[in-house]
C-alpha cells in the first residue's frame, strides 16, 4: 500500500509532466522548435505547474529556451523569491517557437556559464523537456553530456512529452525519428550522466525511471507473498489429515486399561512439617561437607564428580558430555603401602599421551576432467570449487594455531615472550591478523596449482561462450520447448536468430538426443509440432527449415506462449528466448505462471537476446528464479577467446589484466566470479612471499653489524652458536 500511494504522488500535479526535482540548483531546458507549435499553450501550462509545485523550494533556478538558438531567462542562476518567478513567468508567456532543435546550444550555456562559475554557483540538475531528437547525433551528444557531467555531480534528466506523432504520410518531419527511436535517444542521454528518463503524454505516464524501480520493488513483494502463501497451504496440507483417521475415533471412543488407569497415591502415615524437613537438609549438607572436607588433596576430582552425580538423571547431565573429546591418557595403576593413612592406596603412572593434532594444511592436488560435463555452473562448481579443492587461500592461512598472540605461541607448544611474534609474518586474514605458516616453497605449490586450476576455468568459460551456448545456455533437460520471440523488434536480429536456432537444434538438441518442440510467439502463437518430437536427422531438418520462414511482426503476447507449452504434459522445462518485456503486465504473467506451474514445477528458463532494457531484464531474470529455472543473458560485447588466448599467452603475472566483464546470467556470472576469486587469491599467494623477502632482509641487516650469528631461517627462531 506503501509502494502504491508513493506511484499515486509521482502520478500527481507537475510529478506527472516533469518527474520528481529533487536537486537544489536547476536548470529547465525548454523544446520551443516549429514543430511545438501547436502546443505551446500545453508547454507554458506545464511551466507554470512546475514553478508553482516545485521550484519553489529550490536555491537557484534558471530556464532556457531553444529552437535553433538558445535564449536564457536569466544569465545566471537566481533564488527562487516570489519576485523572480513571477518574472519568470512573463517570460515564458513571451515565448514563441521557431526552428530546429539545437540542443547543444543550450546545454553548453548550462555547464559552461563563467559567470556562475567565478561566483561558485554550479547547477546540480539540467531537466531536457523535449518532444523529439536533437539536431545533433545522438553519440555526438553523448560525448558531450559524458565530458561535460563527468566529475561534476551534474545530472541531465530528459523528460519527453509525447505529441501526435503520424500523419498520414507517417513520422512527423520535425522529428527525424519516430516516438520509439526518440525515447531510446532522449534516454540514452539522460542514462549516459547517471540522469532519470521520464515520458508522458496526454492520457498519462508512459514511462518513468522512478515508477519502474518501485513497481520492480512491488512485483518482489508480490512475489514474496505468493511464496509465503504456497508455503502455508503446503503446511496447513502436510499436517491437516495427519491425526484425522477411522481408526482413531474408534481407540478414542474405547475406555482406557486398567493399568492405565490413574490411581491415587497411598496416604503417608504421618506428614513432614516444612520447617522440620528443612532442618534435616540442612544437616545432610553440613554432615557432608564435613566428610568431603577429611579428603587428601590429591583425590581425583573425577571421582567427585561421579559420586556426585550418581544419582542423577541423564536428563541433568552435561548436554554437551556426548560431543566431547574421547580422548584419554594412557594409565597403569598399582598398589601403594596399606600403612598409608591417606587416600585409597593405589597410584596411576601415565605411559602415553593422546598425540597432538597438526594444525597445518597442506595445499590440494585438484583434478578436474578435460571433458564438459553438460550441467550447470552451479552444479559444477560443487565438485570443482577452489573451496571444495581446498584451494581456499583464507582457510589454509586460518588455522586455529595460527593467531596472533601476545603472551603466547602456540605453535611452539610453549609460553615465550610475545616478542617472538616478529619471528613470523602477520597478515590480516577477514580483519583477525594470523602468523603466517605456509612456508615459500608452499605458497609456490599453491600458485602453481591455482594456476593450473585457472587455465581450466578458463577452458569452461570458452566452452559455455562457444556455440549456440553464447545465445541460448547450455540446454540440461530432454523433454524441452523452446519459445522464440518473433516481434517486430526483433526484425533487425532475425537473420542471427534464425543460424542461432539453427546452431542451438544440431549442436545441443541433436547431440543431447532430446525430444523437443518450438513455438513462435509475436501478436499470436505457432506451433512446429503438436507434441514433443525426438530429435532426429529428419525431425531437425524439418525444425529448421520451419525456423527458417520466420518473420518479425506484432507485439509480444508471452503470457499465450507459456500458456501453450503448458498444454503438453511430457515436458520438463521451458526455454524461452525474447528482447523485451511482454505486452501484459508482468507481475500478472508471474501470478499466472505461478498458478500453472504449482503442482508441475517445471523450470522456465529464459533468455534475454540484444535486450539492454533493464526492467525487462529483471522481469526475465525473476521468472527464472521463482521457477528455479536459469537466467541467461547474450554477450554480445565480450570476445572470450581473445580474453583466455590473452590469459594463456601472456600468464597470470598481471591479476588485473585483462578486465573479465560483469556477465548477469547465472552460469557465466558464477563462473566469472569464480575466476576472479582465483586472481585474487594469486595475486594474495604472492604478496605473502614477498612478506618472507622483507622478513629475510630486515634480518640480514643487523646480522652484519654482529660476530658469529646464525642467518635467520624463515619460521624458526634466531639462535646463537655455542
Amino acid at each position: 500500500r506503501l509502494y502504491e500511494k508513493r506511484i499515486e504522488w509521482l502520478a500527481s500535479g507537475s510529478r506527472r509532466i516533469f518527474g520528481t526535482i529533487v536537486e537544489k540548483n536547476v536548470v529547465i531546458l525548454i523544446d520551443l522548435s516549429i514543430s511545438n507549435v501547436n502546443y505551446l499553450v500545453h508547454i507554458q501550462h506545464s511551466l507554470r505547474l512546475l514553478m508553482e509545485q516545485q521550484l519553489a523550494n529550490k536555491e537557484y533556478f534558471n530556464m532556457i529556451a531553444f529552437g535553433s538558438e538558445a535564449v536564457t531567462f536569466k544569465p545566471t542562476m537566481v533564488k527562487p523569491t516570489p519576485a523572480n518567478l513571477q518574472e519568470a513567468w512573463s517570460w515564458v508567456l513571451d515565448l514563441q517557437c521557431g526552428g530546429s532543435r539545437n540542443f547543444l546550444s543550450a546545454f553548453k550555456l548550462a555547464v559552461e556559464n563563467e559567470e556562475e562559475i567565478k561566483h561558485k554557483i554550479f547547477s546540480d540538475g539540467i531537466y531536457l523537456f523535449s518532444s523529439g531528437v536533437p539536431d545533433q547525433t545522438q553519440d555526438i551528444c553523448c560525448s558531450y553530456i559524458e565530458q561535460s557531467t563527468s566529475g561534476r555531480g551534474i545530472h541531465l534528466h530528459s523528460i519527453l512529452f509525447n505529441v501526435d506523432d503520424y500523419d498520414a504520410e507517417g513520422a512527423i518531419p520535425g522529428r527525424y525519428a519516430n516516438i520509439t527511436r526518440t525515447a531510446e535517444c532522449l534516454r540514452n542521454m539522460a542514462h549516459c550522466s547517471k540522469g532519470r528518463f521520464h515520458w508522458f503524454r496526454e492520457t498519462g505516464i508512459i514511462e518513468s525511471d522512478d515508477i519502474q524501480h518501485i513497481t520492480t520493488e512491488i512485483d518482489k513483494a508480490m512475489n514474496f507473498s505468493k511464496k509465503v502463501q504456497l508455503l502455508v497451504e503446503s503446511v496447513k496440507k502436510k499436517y491437516r489429515n495427519r491425526y484425522q483417521h477411522d481408526i482413531m475415533e474408534e481407540m478414542a471412543a474405547l475406555p482406557a486399561p486398567p493399568r492405565f488407569r490413574r490411581k491415587a497415591l497411598p496416604p503417608t502415615a504421618s506428614t513432614t512439617p516444612p520447617a522440620t524437613y528443612r532442618q534435616q537438609r540442612t544437616e545432610v549438607k553440613e554432615e557432608r561437607a564435613k566428610i568431603l572436607s577429611k579428603r587428601p588433596t590429591s583425590a581425583s576430582y573425577l571421582r567427585d564428580s561421579q559420586i556426585a552425580g550418581r544419582d542423577r538423571p541423564n536428563s541433568a547431565r552435561d548436554p554437551m558430555s556426548r560431543v566431547k573429546s574421547s580422548k584419554r591418557f594412557a594409565t597403569t595403576s598399582f598398589f601403594l603401602d596399606t600403612k598409608q593413612k591417606m587416600g585409597d592406596g593405589t597410584g596411576s603412572v601415565i605411559k602415553k599421551y593422546p598425540d597432538q593434532k597438526s594444525v597445518r594444511k597442506a595445499v590440494g592436488q585438484p583434478h578436474i576432467p578435460d571433458v564438459e560435463d553438460i550441467v550447470s555452473t552451479k552444479e559444477w562448481l560443487r565438485l570443482y570449487s577452489l573451496s571444495k579443492l581446498k584451494l581456499d587461500l583464507d582457510k589454509l592461512v586460518s588455522g586455529p594455531d595460527c593467531k596472533h598472540n601476545e603472551g603466547t605461541v602456540k605453535t611452539l607448544h610453549k609460553h615465550v615472550s610475545a616478542k617472538y611474534c616478529d619471528i613470523f609474518p602477520s597478515i590480516n586474514v577477514k580483519g583477525t591478523i594470523k602468523h603466517l605458516q605456509l612456508l615459500p616453497h608452499e605458497l609456490k605449490e599453491y600458485e602453481a596449482q591455482v594456476e593450473k586450476v585457472l587455465k581450466r576455468y578458463l577452458k569452461r568459460l570458452q566452452w559455455l561462450l562457444s556455440g549456440s551456448r553464447r545465445v541460448f545456455g547450455t540446454i540440461l533437460h530432454k523433454k524441452v520447448v523452446i519459445l522464440v520471440d518473433t516481434s517486430g523488434s526483433m526484425e533487425q536480429y532475425m537473420n542471427e536468430l534464425k543460424k542461432e536456432l539453427a546452431a542451438l537444434i544440431w549442436d545441443q538438441l541433436y547431440r543431447l538426443g532430446a525430444r523437443f518442440n518450438l513455438i513462435r510467439f509475436s501478436g499470436d502463437c505457432e506451433k512446429w509440432k503438436q507434441r514433443l518430437e525426438p530429435a532426429t536427422q529428419e525431425n531437425c531438418h524439418s525444425a529448421v527449415s520451419w525456423s527458417s520462414r520466420f518473420t518479425a511482426s506484432g507485439n509480444t503476447c508471452t503470457l499465450d506462449a507459456l500458456r501453450m507449452a503448458f498444454d503438453d504434459p511430457d515436458i520438463t522445462a521451458v526455454y524461452m528466448l525474447t528482447d523485451g518485456k511482454p505486452d501484459t503486465s508482468t507481475s500478472m504473467v508471474l501470478k499466472e505462471v505461478s498458478e500453472m506451474n504449482v503442482d508441475r514445477k517445471i523450470p522456465i528458463n529464459t533468455i534475454s537476446f540484444n535486450c539492454s532494457d533493464s526492467t525487462a531484464n529483471n522481469f526475465l531474470h525473476l521468472m527464472a528464479q521463482e521457477t528455479s529455472g536459469r537466467y541467461h543473458r547474450c554477450q554480445t560485447d565480450f570476445d572470450a577467446q581473445l580474453f583466455a588466448h590473452k590469459l594463456l599467452t601472456e600468464g597470470f603475472e598481471d591479476t588485473e589484466y585483462p578486465h573479465l566483464p560483469e556477465f548477469e546470467g547465472d552460469d557465466l556470472r558464477r563462473l566469472g566470479s569464480e575466476i576472479n576469486t582465483a586472481r585474487k587469491y594469486l595475486a594474495q599467494s604472492r604478496q605473502y612471499r614477498s612478506l618472507y623477502q622483507s622478513k629475510v632482509s630486515q634480518s640480514e641487516k643487523p646480522a652484519s653489524n654482529k660476530g658469529n650469528v646464525t642467518p635467520f631461517v624463515v619460521g624458526k627462531p634466531k639462535t646463537t652458536v655455542q
